[in-house]
């Protein structure tokens, strides 16, 4: 109803306390503030339906707010072109059945200090949605931290993925991920994905303890700068095929399966491939590795 109300410009302040979400999806579609009173553990926005919490269509910034979203669609939506350039700051953002964050169109969303998690991608990226997240944190999703799909492009700044069910980031069709001064740990799939067309940047990251730090597929390329990977119990770096993999400055602890070219790309100049202690191996057909066709996702 508030926003309803509201005209660009205005200001809609959530009380302390937990307000119910009823079932609606607020259409953020005016410049507005909305703001939680306090902090963001003060303030928490309750939603159970099979809608998102928040469909943001327009510049708007929100401040301050514990989403809990039960159901089976992404707590925040966000569409629109590239005039659509929201900000979402000091939030946490969970969602129980779907994804955290779900971007699309040609928006251009930025997310600062917020906490996401969801039962499948704490961030889903597609068409050409160019989010950015700064200093936020991606844990305990029930698949990848970041999907990038189509021809998205976000950036991570600062962020820590660590503690998901598969791999951090996923790149693929012809996306781009772009990610500085970041930390991917101690998921249960490889640190980095990429496959089909798809792009992606490390520069000054640290990759470690995943099941697989770096591994590219297809005419996937990687361009990394400056980072430390580590393959925790399988390959710290697997460039399959025709892929293609550049790296500077770069500290390679484990394992690396790739083809003769690549390899001695990797041990000249500025990098240092260190021996690994123990011998690793593919990992088996289990968990986030087993196959398991299903025609409602594209991730196969």
């Amino acid at each position: 109803e508030a926003m309803e109300a509201a005209k660009d410009g205005d200001r809609i302040l959530l009380l302390r306390g937990i307000h119910n979400g009823s079932g609606r999806t607020v259409n953020v579609n005016k410049r507005v503030l909305i703001r939680g009173e306090g902090t963001m553990s003060d303030t928490t926005y309750d939603q159970r339906a099979n809608t998102p919490t928040l469909r943001i269509t327009c510049t708007a910034l929100v401040q301050n707010v514990d989403f809990d979203m039960s159901g089976f669609r992404e707590c925040i939506l966000v569409d629109g072109d590239q005039s659509v350039r929201p900000i979402i700051e000091h939030c946490s953002i969970k969602c129980s059945g779907d994804n955290g964050i779900y971007t699309c169109g040609n928006s251009h969303a930025v997310f600062r200090h917020c906490r996401i998690s969801g039962r499948k991608s704490g961030c889903c990226a597609i068409e050409s949605s160019c989010p950015a997240l700064y200093n936020c944190t991606m844990s305990s999703n029930g698949f990848q931290a970041l999907l990038c799909m189509d021809e998205a492009h976000p950036t991570l700044n600062r962020c820590s993925l660590s503690e998901n069910e598969e791999e951090g980031v996923v790149v693929m069709d012809e996306a781009q991920a772009s990610i500085f001064s970041s930390e991917i740990r101690d998921n249960k799939g490889p640190g980095i994905d990429v496959s089909q067309a798809g792009r992606a940047l490390l520069e000054n990251c640290t990759v470690k303890n995943n099941i697989g730090g770096v591994w590219i597929w297809d005419a996937g390329f990687v361009n990394v700068q400056n980072t430390t990977i580590n393959g925790g119990k399988s390959h710290a770096v697997l460039v399959d095929g025709s892929a293609l993999l550049h790296t500077q400055h770069t500290t390679i602890d484990g394992v690396v399966h790739a083809s003769e070219p690549t390899w001695r790309s990797l041990t000249k100049g500025s990098n240092v491939v260190l021996e690994p202690e123990h011998p690793t191996e593919l990992p088996l057909e289990e968990g986030c590795f087993k196959f398991e066709p299903d025609r409602f996702t594209r991730k196969q």
